[in-house]
């Protein structure tokens, strides 16, 4: 329950921490994770896709206000969760399906609406358990922001291994 509270303090730090975002043109950058999750490839592609499965994890301990997609290429998501009192967003649209070996979506949070990240997942399951590979393309705008980023979705691909070793 610890993991789910930090977790949950930096998702809403992220919020309440609102840089000066450099103006001009700046270079994107990249985010890279791995997990191995002891569960089929597919198990573990549809914890991303179905909305009662993703509450249980991506959001640490927010309470869940409403959780919405429609999969498919083109299709759209938004989720939106609760913390102290502050509702936090986060929206998207699936670039690429590809089950149960990859996906692609955008990735945007409500604290900055305008920087669009692309996040792309890939499932390799050997021996009944799947390694994920997550590469974030961080919009440019939050390069500043890139440490905690990353470690809040570090936070969620544990919290995803979890949900398997129980």
């Amino acid at each position: 329950m610890r993991m789910h509270s930090e977790m949950a303090a930096r998702q809403l730090s992220m919020l309440e921490d609102d840089p000066q975002l450099p103006a001009g043109k700046l270079k994107a950058s990249s985010i890279s994770l791995s997990k191995t999750i002891n569960a089929p490839a597919q198990q573990v592609y549809d914890q991303w896709l179905i909305p009662v499965f993703i509450g249980d994890w991506m959001f640490g301990c927010h309470s869940i206000v409403k959780l919405e997609n429609k999969v498919r290429k083109g299709g759209e998501f938004t989720y939106v969760v609760k913390s102290r009192n502050q509702e936090i967003s986060y929206s998207g649209t699936y670039e690429l399906l590809d089950m149960p070996g990859t996906l692609i979506f955008s990735w945007v949070e409500n604290a900055h609406p305008k920087a669009i990240s692309r996040v792309v997942v890939k499932f390799q399951e050997k021996h009944g358990k799947t390694r994920i590979s997550l590469t974030i393309k961080l919009d440019p705008k939050l390069n500043t922001l890139k440490a905690p980023i990353k470690e809040q979705w570090s936070d969620r691909c544990t919290a995803l291994a979890q949900k398997f070793n129980k």
